[in-house]
């Protein structure tokens, strides 16, 4: 079985047909893709303090 998810650009128009949706926010632009920075083993030891 393969489920689609709405995400925060596509319309899904119908879905819509089938559902009523939320109201769409505004997407906005940012620098990067917009996914939070994962960090490196090494980051994350760094920041706990370890090597």
């Amino acid at each position: 079985m393969l489920m689609a998810l709405p995400n925060k650009v596509d319309p899904f128009p119908k879905l819509a047909e089938q559902v009523k949706l939320p109201p769409r926010k505004a997407v906005e632009q940012t620098a990067g893709d917009g996914a939070p920075r994962r960090r490196s083993r090494e980051e994350r030891a760094a920041r706990r303090g370890r090597d």
